[in-house]
């Protein structure tokens, strides 16, 4: 009886012991997510793509910014110490961003040098501005309403793209569905209502993609989330 009791003892801390390690190993390997909204924009803007992620197994990390207060670069830096002790440098840190929530996460990207970066993706991001932004600029409410790095988003301001310095792979995704017709006439070819197809393109992008998303709607299509998913695991998008 005594055997049979100690086997079953040392059956159970066997068990204990193995899931200890697995435990133990998943949270080493885990993976994180910064994630950023667009201009004049919201962390709540994102929460649907947050969960989705959150429930893919990835550490997340919706980050609140002002976007309308600063140039885009300082904006950035400023987001530095939130992410420091928000998340692990020990751990691979991907970034999935919105609108111009990109152009940030490629600064953000750069000036993490103690992490470990792994992907980029970005959702109807102006790598080379937008026309709309070339139309409004001087208009007194666009100054008031999306302040100096609305001034940033104009395609004279981004004739040079930021370069990818961190990333393994950057992914595009853009939107060629509008909802705002009036946006959509000042650009030219295919939109999302804000920015022209073209405007997306990166000189160091790794994939690029064209959903029939709206540009507001991108963080919440589960289209959208499921190309995320696999560019994020796969270094690129489904096709």
């Amino acid at each position: 009886m005594r055997k049979v009791r100690r086997g079953w003892a040392r059956l159970l801390l066997l068990t204990l012991l193995n899931l200890l390690a697995r435990n133990t190993l998943a949270d080493a390997t885990a993976e994180q997510v910064v994630i950023l909204h667009g201009i004049n924009k919201q962390a709540r803007d994102m929460a649907p793509l947050a969960k989705v992620l959150t429930s893919a197994g990835y550490e997340v990390l919706n980050l609140d910014y002002p976007s309308t207060d600063a140039p885009i670069e300082t904006l950035a830096l400023d987001l530095l110490r939130p992410v420091q002790q928000g998340l692990s440098q020990t751990k691979t840190t991907h970034f999935v961003a919105h609108s111009m929530g990109g152009l940030v996460a490629l600064h953000l990207a750069t000036a993490l040098t103690d992490f470990r970066i792994g992907h980029m993706v970005q959702l109807g991001t102006p790598n080379q501005g937008s026309e709309v932004a070339d139309a409004l600029q001087h208009s007194r409410w666009f100054k008031a309403v999306y302040g100096p790095a609305g001034q940033q988003l104009t395609t004279e301001a981004r004739l040079q793209t930021q370069p990818l310095k961190q990333a393994n792979a950057l992914g595009i995704i853009a939107g060629n569905r509008s909802i705002d017709p009036i946006s959509s006439w000042l650009i030219p070819g295919p939109d999302d209502g804000k920015v022209a197809v073209a405007r997306t393109l990166h000189d160091d992008m790794d994939d690029h993609i064209v959903v029939p998303v709206a540009h507001p709607f991108l963080p919440r299509s589960q289209k959208v989330h499921n190309q995320v998913l696999y560019f994020l695991q796969n270094s690129t998008f489904i096709k």
